[in-house]
């Protein structure tokens, strides 16, 4: 029996592997691709608080797709079907990531592609990603409803924000004051 310990050692172990992938119809590549992110992706939208603000905050959107060192070739395969993103290493470690930021290259490169290659086990991560970068696009999360709605969505996903650095009441607390303020004026 196997264990799951380094699933990503056994899924692509060759060029061998790499070079059938690139050889399978685009239409399977691309499913295959899908597949291969609910495992070894994610979608994300944190909160940033710029340094000598007090309530303001800056929302950071991204999306990225984690492997071993010595299968970046799967990255960048990722990479070229995408046609955006950069490689980098995480520190300390020996993975990397294929990242892809700024709403611009999400909205038409990263969340047209999954709306036609589904994903499984992140699809609601996704569907809630999908509706934050819509609401930013619309300049929702500028009004305090909008914003309210964005961190309370963004604080849902990915094991319901158990892991962030600032909980969904603190940047509403702290941000609070900037919207009645803004609208006073």
């Amino acid at each position: 029996m196997i264990g799951a310990d380094n699933q990503q050692e056994r899924l692509v172990c060759s060029k061998d592997n790499i070079n059938a992938l690139k050889a399978l119809p685009k239409e399977n590549l691309k499913y295959f691709l899908a597949g291969f992110v609910d495992g070894e992706g994610s979608f994300n939208v944190s909160f940033a608080k710029p340094l000598g603000t007090r309530s303001q905050w800056t929302i950071l959107t991204k999306f990225q797709i984690y492997q071993h060192q010595n299968h970046r070739e799967v990255l960048e395969l990722f990479q070229e079907v995408l046609d955006v993103g950069r490689i980098d290493k995480k520190s300390g470690s020996d993975v990397l990531s294929l990242t892809v930021e700024g709403r611009k290259n999400l909205m038409e490169k990263v969340i047209p592609f999954f709306r036609i290659y589904p994903l499984a086990t992140k699809a609601e991560a996704f569907r809630k990603f999908d509706i934050i970068i819509g609401m930013m696009q619309r300049k929702e999360h500028k009004t305090w409803e909008g914003f309210e709605k964005l961190v309370l969505l963004a604080h849902s996903m990915n094991a319901e924000g158990r892991f962030r650095l600032y909980s969904a009441e603190y940047i509403l607390e702290t941000s609070r004051s900037r919207f009645i303020s803004e609208n006073s004026l």
